[in-house]
């Protein structure tokens, strides 16, 4: 559209373009200047735009400028709001179409064929407010919302420095969702920094309506049984995280900030950690690893024990485990495979259900038909008890994409076990190890600082020690400032 093409041609394109969109409003607006009228059109959608500063402020000030200069004159209005000219050019209808669905009230001047882009916006959005998804008993009680811009102020709060970086990216043809990239600029790895920029740049899809879509396309590996992404509803627990040497990745719309690179010490975490003592942190991270492991291995050792080397456990226990199957119409295996797939449906059923019930039926659920199960001698008070403790155990993990996961990895330990006892149960156990040795997050292996072989980086990554002594970022991720 070249400057001599006709604004109303542009205003019949827009009546087009916007056909049986109802809630983008085209309106004629005519303002007296003098004996005459100044004819202008008004673009914008209704609910992303502040209506009442339009009405009020916008609206008054166009029309006493046009009194004053007979016209709407390009720097008065830049010294009165946040204006863009947008220049005619090919794509002028899809720059239109991005300012107004950001929030701009787009102003064409027929007079003098001008078109102004204001920002006005104000779009739906709840007040800062606690996290659902990490309860804070003593730490900070704000926790990120559905605004990127809400976001990422919560974290320039607590890091005021010029050294934070925030990086902007467009994702999604057309959702157009704006992502912020916010690290440290002297202490994250160049290499890293590198890295999530071109995965960032070369994301290729329609629309996001979940980080998620954004973080399965920053894995190194197309598939991953573990979270190679972190993420959390708390600003503190992600300025920690990237004072550490990480990068945020704030996506609008979501109310939690993914967090890379992810490594096993990571997902070990808690975001109440930092509000507890130390000691008191390092005994909840080593009840949440075995946790960890009473989750995975648990049903698998429990079968391959009492299926095929039985003579291994004490015999008062065989005597209790021989007379508790007596009349059970299952085999071990199935028996265990049935359990496990019960709590996983009360699980399902609780979360999926309003909280205030949810809670109840996965409680109670699992007590009323755990009890009936025994009492109809359809399984033994022991696998139910196994069955109970692993399902449980993965509760006590901050992540729960990994906890979901853990079902898929609790169910191979189990086959492996049942078909070949405690060599099937320790070949999986082996194929785990070498799998979680392989998985690499911006390359960076999962069990890193573990693989370093350097015990003072070990203990840094899996514990946390005094403030008076943690002085020091750990080298896992090689930051550029080793002073904390």
């Amino acid at each position: 559209m070249s400057r001599r093409s006709s604004t109303k041609d542009l205003k019949e394109n827009l009546l087009e373009h916007f056909q049986d969109v109802e809630d983008v409003q085209i309106v004629e607006q005519r303002f007296l200047s003098g004996r005459q009228h100044y004819n202008c059109t008004f673009v914008y959608c209704k609910g992303l735009i502040n209506h009442d500063f339009m009405v009020d402020t916008v609206l008054p000030n166009l029309q006493k400028m046009v009194e004053d200069e007979t016209r709407i004159d390009e720097m008065t209005l830049k010294s009165m709001f946040d204006v863009t000219v947008m220049e005619p050019t090919t794509s002028l209808l899809d720059d239109i179409e991005k300012q107004i669905f950001t929030g701009s009230l787009i102003l064409i001047d027929h007079a003098y064929k001008r078109v102004y882009s204001i920002s006005i916006a104000k779009s739906p959005q709840r007040n800062v407010e606690d996290s659902n998804m990490e309860v804070s008993i003593r730490g900070p009680r704000d926790g990120f919302i559905e605004d990127v811009t809400t976001n990422v102020a919560l974290i320039r709060k607590r890091l005021k420095t010029s050294s934070l970086k925030v990086k902007s990216y467009t994702v999604g043809t057309r959702s157009q969702t704006e992502i912020k990239l916010v690290y440290l600029g002297d202490v994250l790895n160049p290499k890293i920094l590198k890295q999530v920029e071109h995965r960032l740049e070369n994301i290729d899809t329609s629309v996001v309506t979940s980080s998620y879509h954004i973080e399965e396309q920053l894995y190194d590996q197309t598939h991953s049984l573990i979270p190679l992404v972190e993420y959390s509803g708390r600003p503190d627990f992600v300025v920690e995280a990237i004072n550490e040497g990480r990068f945020a990745i704030v996506v609008d719309g979501n109310p939690s900030v993914l967090l890379a690179p992810t490594n096993f010490s990571l997902l070990m975490r808690a975001a109440e950690d930092n509000q507890s003592s130390y000691m008191y942190v390092n005994t909840e991270r080593l009840i949440r690893m075995g946790a960890l492991l009473t989750s995975i291995l648990l049903p698998g050792f429990w079968l391959a024990i009492t299926s095929f080397q039985i003579e291994q456990i004490p015999f008062p226990l065989v005597a209790t485990i021989a007379e508790s199957r007596l009349g059970l119409p299952m085999s071990s295996a199935l028996e265990m495979f049935l359990i496990l797939l019960f709590f996983e449906l009360f699980k399902e059923a609780g979360i999926r259900l309003p909280s205030a019930v949810g809670q109840t039926i996965a409680v109670l659920g699992g007590l009323i038909v755990g009890d009936a199960a025994i009492r109809a001698g359809l399984t033994s008070p022991a696998t139910l008890v196994i069955g109970a403790v692993s399902i449980i155990s993965s509760y006590t993990l901050t992540d729960q994409s990994l906890a979901g996961n853990l079902l898929i990895i609790r169910f191979f330990v189990l086959a492996m076990s049942a078909y070949l006892g405690l060599f099937g149960f320790f070949c999986s156990l082996f194929i785990l190890l070498t799998y979680f040795a392989s998985v690499t997050s911006f390359g960076h292996h999962f069990i890193t600082p573990i693989d370093r072989g350097k015990i003072e980086d070990t203990m840094k990554g899996l514990f946390r020690f005094s403030v008076r002594k943690d002085k020091k970022r750990t080298l896992a991720y090689r930051p550029t400032d080793s002073d904390k």
